[in-house]
């Protein structure tokens, strides 16, 4: 995908942002800040997602992050200088609070490896940014949620970095319907709403599925849904996330 047809994604990912409840210090490193300048005007419209701070440089990103105290980072593979996907992996690690995006080049696991091994929350393929998939990743990021591009996910699972020894105790058919609701962002009370359940009953499913994934917050049950193949957002076409046939 080129910068126009990123630019285009932006906007319209950022006009459908306009109706979310979003509280975020953002900051962007990419070689090419177009997207991040059209976040500026994005602001008036959603005033809680506010732009502090702008790189294209790696060398720059950890001297910014003490100065403006980002709580969201969208980070390009491609800069002026620097590895982005490096980049965003050293962040994740360093700062486990922090909520990552990586918007990665290519779709090779070799530079989304290390991002999606540190726990970054939130990692795009750039040329497939169209058709929704980038709202998808922007409201995974600022929601509380995951996202991966299912074609990235089915090689990173595949590969050497997936924790192939790990035995996750089975989920009810209610646990997974929860689960897949947190990847996609939603709190407990629009899980309640969606499913037809007490908001009671969701947070008891959470605590149980925060023991049986082994985390601490709900943040980490989105992303390690993702890790260990318990959910995908979809084989071919874009679409909600959902359980993978292979945790059945």
């Amino acid at each position: 995908m080129d910068g126009s047809a990123l630019i285009e994604s932006t906007r319209e990912s950022l006009h459908k942002l306009a109706s979310l409840v979003v509280d975020s210090r953002l900051m962007i490193v990419a070689g090419d800040l177009s997207p991040g300048f059209m976040v500026v005007a994005y602001e008036r419209i959603n005033p809680g997602l506010r732009l502090v701070s702008l790189c294209t440089c790696a060398s720059e990103a950890h001297d910014l992050i003490l100065e403006h105290q980002p709580s969201h980072l969208i980070i390009c593979s491609d800069l002026e200088s620097g590895d982005g996907s490096q980049l965003a992996a050293e962040i994740k690690r360093q700062y486990a609070s922090k909520r990552v995006m990586l918007i990665q080049r290519s779709p090779h696991i070799g530079g989304s490896r290390e991002a999606w091994t540190a726990g970054c929350e939130v990692i795009v393929l750039r040329r497939k940014t169209g058709g929704g998939r980038l709202y998808d990743a922007y409201r995974a990021l600022f929601t509380d949620g995951a996202y991966c591009d299912p074609d990235l996910q089915r090689q990173l699972l595949r590969s050497d970095c997936h924790p192939q020894a790990e035995r996750i105790e089975s989920l009810t058919t209610r646990e997974e319907e929860v689960l897949v609701e947190i990847v996609y962002g939603l709190t407990n009370g629009q899980i309640s709403e969606r499913l037809g359940i007490s908001e009671a009953t969701v947070k008891r499913h959470v605590y149980n599925l925060m023991q049986k994934l082994n985390v601490s917050n709900r943040a980490h049950l989105a992303t390690r849904a993702l890790r260990t193949g318990l959910c995908s957002w979809g084989l071919a076409d874009n679409g909600p996330p959902r359980m993978s046939l292979t945790s059945k």
